[in-house]
């Protein structure tokens, strides 16, 4: 029996990380893996395989680069393997610098094209990079990495899973209950139902980021949104749910990554995903394909009035409706999807 132990913090953000897992244990234990969830390390550290992700390091309060190599080189002589996982938001905000220390490193997502990973890009993000030199958006602060990637640990950095797997509520108390059973009955059942999608575009967003190059994108569209009359404030949590499921289009920029929780509060509301073009990504499960799924637009907006008359005119937003909600519950319930994930994730390990 091989011997995984993963440590997670104890968040429902990692919660909805672990749900497959934990939705799966059987299916592993019968492949010969048995996988230990912890929120903190064991007292006797020894296994075959430990997975241990970015922000358990927050947890602990340990953020200089050297001391985390330190600390990671302190578990090698008593795992066989050593698996960071680096849960951040984005496809860049990497730590590459543990690359040459661990055996594989994950990432939730991931750009495309690995190579791309050797090039600098203006705050480590390929959209920032992109805003900086089109839109001449600069910061007071610059992030780089120190650390110089060579070819031989390409092969090193591996697309791990999202959070999209995960049990995703309009309800708090609902929340809690999956966070105590995480199983297939107990994800909410629903079926595409567009009778009440009275309210055309749901954009309520914030720009508050301390970095110009992260929120100029929604900055663009808050304007884009005051010219349009589209609501863009804050509302209360019960109003955001009960406008977003009456919405037929939902706008999700990106936030500190490309991929947020609002893509997947528009799944659950039965409301057509629009976001910033993420075609030069990859993530497991693949939720995002284009123009199927969700409905991706320029990143200088340049032809989004275009993709919401058409989508809106035509009600084209209901069979991308559709598609996606098929594909979530694919992925979240059915037990093709699940042993889709299995597979996925015994192949990582190799």
């Amino acid at each position: 029996m091989s011997q995984i132990d993963f440590i997670i913090p104890n968040n429902s953000f990692h919660f909805n990380l672990i749900t497959p897992i934990i939705r799966n244990e059987s299916k592993f234990y019968k492949l010969g893996i048995k996988i230990n969830i912890l929120n903190k390390l064991p007292t006797k550290k020894f296994g075959d395989i430990l997975i241990i992700t970015s922000r358990y390091f927050e947890v602990i309060n340990l953020n200089d680069t050297q001391l985390i190599i330190d600390y990671i080189n302190s578990f090698r002589e008593n795992y066989n393997r050593i698996i960071y996982f680096d849960t951040g938001d984005s496809t860049g905000s990497t730590l590459f610098e543990v690359l040459p220390f661990v055996d594989i490193y994950l990432k939730q997502f991931v750009l495309s094209d690995l190579s791309n990973y050797k090039k600098s890009y203006f705050q480590n993000r390929i959209w920032t990079d992109y805003y900086h030199l089109h839109h001449n958006v600069n910061d007071n602060e610059i992030y780089t990495s120190t650390h110089k990637i060579e070819d031989h640990e390409l092969s090193k950095i591996k697309c791990g899973w999202n959070y999209g797997m995960g049990n995703f509520y309009d309800n708090r108390i609902l929340e809690k209950l999956a966070r105590i059973f995480p199983y297939n009955k107990y994800l909410l059942d629903y079926s595409v139902n567009m009778s009440n999608k009275s309210n055309d575009i749901f954009m309520r967003i914030t720009s508050s980021y301390f970095l110009n190059s992260v929120s100029y994108q929604r900055q663009l569209l808050l304007n884009y949104g005051k010219n349009r009359n589209i609501e863009t404030g804050r509302i209360p949590l019960r109003k955001y749910w009960s406008e977003l499921g009456r919405s037929k289009i939902s706008i999700s920029p990106f936030g500190w990554g490309e991929i947020c929780i609002r893509d997947f509060e528009s799944i659950i509301c039965e409301s057509c995903l629009f976001k910033p073009d993420i075609t030069h990504l990859s993530t497991f499960p693949n939720y995002f394909i284009p123009d199927y799924t969700y409905v991706p637009f320029k990143w200088d907006l340049s032809n989004l009035d275009e993709k919401i008359e058409a989508y809106l005119e035509n009600n084209f937003y209901k069979s991308i409706v559709s598609q996606m909600s098929d594909r979530y519950l694919y992925y979240s319930k059915s037990i093709e999807g699940n042993d889709e994930f299995v597979s996925y994730f015994t192949d990582l390990l190799t």
